[in-house]
């Protein structure tokens, strides 16, 4: 493959530190059919199979921060440079509303 850039494709979630969904079920996807995963993390659970113990919830400054970082380097903030995007569970309606102004990158996130 070489001169061929990888496809790469974001993923807007929460974790499942059971491994069987969110941004881990996301990632071993994008890996399945070789594309580059990014990701945002949304939530954090400590849960498994049997049931979800915890949740903790970032801040939507952070979140956003996680975007701008994603999106100014690998993801690349023009839109071209990122092949496709994936939103999971945002955990409440505070995480959804956590977006990057087109001034903060060189293009924010599509809705």
């Amino acid at each position: 493959m070489t001169g061929t850039r990888m496809p790469t494709a974001l993923t807007i979630a929460g974790s499942d530190s059971g491994g069987g969904a969110g941004i881990q079920a996301d990632l071993k996807t994008f890996s399945a059919f070789r594309v580059f995963g990014l990701s945002v993390i949304t939530g954090l659970t400590a849960q498994n199979t049997r049931g979800v113990r915890g949740v903790e919830l970032p801040t939507t400054d952070f979140i956003a921060a996680q975007l701008r970082a994603v999106l100014e380097d690998i993801g690349g903030g023009r839109g071209e440079d990122r092949d496709a995007r994936h939103g999971g569970d945002h955990s409440d309606g505070r995480r959804r509303g956590a977006r990057v102004r087109p001034d903060q990158s060189r293009r924010g996130p599509r809705s």
